[in-house]
């Protein structure tokens, strides 16, 4: 089963593939330089934008509990020494 993340970046992905079509036939109806146009082209940045953000903020959490996990690790194997030890 997917992650809530895993999905919403999925959908995003969809979002900006649909956004990429209505911008190319827009361009090729109205013109490259249309309101209509930049306007999607500018949707479109926002939609990548966003993909972008979450995909590192996802990379962060990850490493994030990574790194907290690795910290939990040695907190707890060090006290284990101290008490083997009487430290």
């Amino acid at each position: 089963m997917r992650s809530t993340a895993s999905k919403q970046l999925t959908k995003l992905l969809e979002e900006i593939n649909r956004k990429r079509e209505m911008m190319i036939s827009t361009a090729f109806a109205t013109g490259f330089t249309s309101e209509d146009t930049i306007k999607c082209s500018q949707e479109l940045d926002e939609l990548i934008n966003q993909y972008q953000h979450q995909k590192v903020f996802e990379k962060n959490k990850r490493q994030y509990r990574t790194f907290l996990q690795t910290i939990t690790f040695l907190s707890i194997r060090n006290l284990k020494l101290s008490n083997k030890y009487k430290l």
